[in-house]
Formats: C-alpha cells, structure tokens, sequence
C-alpha cells in the first residue's frame, strides 16, 4: 500500500509542487514536464560557483558573485519614448553598487524593492564609470532562513536548461523542493550488491546530489559530468535501453511470419505488367 501511495505521489501533476501555479505549470507543460516525476528527471546542465564576499569591495569584476547590501534608492530612468531602466542603487559602510534590469514590471517595484531593505545580490560584477554594477541580478530580502550565509565561501548552483517565463532561481527552488520531498518515494531498480560493487548511489542519493549539490562538491567533476551521480543516471539509462532491446528482440523471435498464399500465377501477372520478356534471372 504504501508503495502504491509513492507512485501515486510521483504520477501526481507538477501543480502539486510548491510554488507550481497555473502560469508556471503551463510553462512547465511545453517542456512536457507534467508529473513529479518529470520534474525529478529534468536534470542540470551544468553548474556554476558562486562566491559569498564580505561587502562591495571584494567584488571582483567579471566574477558571478553574491553580497549583503541595503537598498538605498530606487529609479526608473525613461530611454526613448517607450523604453525605461530600472536603477537600484544599494551600498554597505563603504562602497556603492549599482543594479539594472532593462526588463521589469514597473508597477512590482515598489513592493518588490523597499528603501533601505538589506538584501542578498547576487550577478556578474561589472565596471561601470568609477563604480560597479550587475545587470539584471538576483535580489532576495535577507531573512532568518538565509542569514547563515558563510562570507568567502563559494555556493554552487545548478543551471537548468531555459524554460520560457521561467528564472533559474524559481526553476531551481522548485525543482529542490520536489527532489527534498519526492525524492525518497522513488523505488530502487538497481540490486545493492551492483551498487556496492560499481559505486553507485542509490537513485533518490543521485538525484539530490545532482539538484543540490554540497558546498564543497568538485565543481570540475559535476562540470564534467563525472560524479558518482552522473555515472548512476548513465548507467541506468543505458542498463533500462538494453533490457528494452532484448525484450524486443525476443519478442520479435518468438513471432510467427505470416506465410502469404498467391491466388493467382505471379509469373503471368508480371508477365502482363511489364511490356518485356523477363530474363531467366528475373522469373527466378
């Protein structure tokens, strides 16, 4: 019974999934991801390292990289007629950083970006005149749950393939929260003693380890795709493809062709068909 429950779960819509609504579950099904499942199984990329610094100064330009800082002023700059830039100007005891988004909702920013709100950045850190800036970063409110952000250490992420309307931040905050919860429901194909004896991770271990990663995973090695985890999905995929073959192949070699009875002379038939005699060759 409680297998039957797990397979429930699994085969359930992706609108079941925290923070899956109608918009972004339409989003979704355009990538035909419409169960937990498909989404368990909607793997990374890639990945990327991200590092946590102490304050504006030790953003290092042409680095992806996250900072504590507090909104100082925001400002919607018009550009032509019907373009504008939003500007969010933040700053710690020192520096100042400048963040721009040339794609927004105007009436979100208020609500979105409140004065002097202390916030996580994080971007690619640019020169700008005598200042640095991010284009269109990731900004989140700091709040008991991610306050324990350890400075001058690297988080890495997984980047996923692009799903229109869809950021990699709510597309991975999703996908994690289906991997912390559904991940355990899945059933292990793969007998323990192969595991042991290959190395392998057991499918609900792979997918967490894939979705979220440890802080001091190998980056090479997931860039690669040469991790513990990595090589459990390939050999899966490739163990479920060759069994699929061999029940095939069996199938087809316990089949019995169908002996087709001519009702008439073919040799005539062919005869009257073409305008030629037919070789010796030919009538054989």
């Amino acid at each position: 019974m409680i297998h039957y429950r797990q397979a429930e779960a699994l085969r359930a819509s992706v609108r079941q999934a925290k923070g899956v609504g109608p918009r972004i579950a339409e989003r979704f099904k355009k990538r035909n991801l419409i169960t937990i499942s498909d989404a368990l199984f909607f793997l990374p990329t890639g990945y990327e390292r991200i590092q946590t610094v102490r304050c504006i100064a030790a953003l290092q330009v042409g680095e992806k990289m996250r900072v504590a800082a507090k909104i100082l002023r925001t400002k919607i700059v018009p550009i032509g007629k019907r373009k504008s830039i939003l500007e969010i100007v933040l700053g710690d005891e020192k520096e100042r950083l400048l963040a721009k988004y040339f794609h927004f909702d105007a009436s979100s920013v208020s609500r979105r970006f409140s004065q002097s709100e202390d916030v996580w950045i994080t971007g690619r850190v640019e020169a700008y005149k005598n200042t640095k800036q991010m284009i269109h970063p990731e900004i989140e409110t700091i709040s008991r749950k991610n306050t324990d952000q350890n400075p001058d250490n690297a988080t890495i992420y997984p980047c996923y393939s692009e799903i229109e309307g869809v950021s990699q931040k709510i597309l991975r905050k999703i996908i994690q929260n289906i991997a912390s919860m559904y991940a355990c429901m899945l059933v292990e194909i793969l007998p323990d003693d192969l595991r042991y004896r290959l190395d392998l991770p057991g499918i609900s271990s792979a997918l967490i380890q894939l979705h979220m990663p440890a802080i001091d995973s190998d980056i090479d090695m997931l860039l690669q795709k040469r991790t513990p985890a990595h090589k459990r999905m390939v050999f899966e995929e490739l163990l479920l493809s060759q069994i699929s073959f061999a029940q095939s192949s069996h199938m087809q070699r316990n089949l019995e062709g169908v002996r087709m009875k001519p009702c008439h002379d073919l040799r005539k038939m062919t005869g009257d068909l073409f305008g030629f005699d037919l070789t010796s060759a030919q009538k054989k």
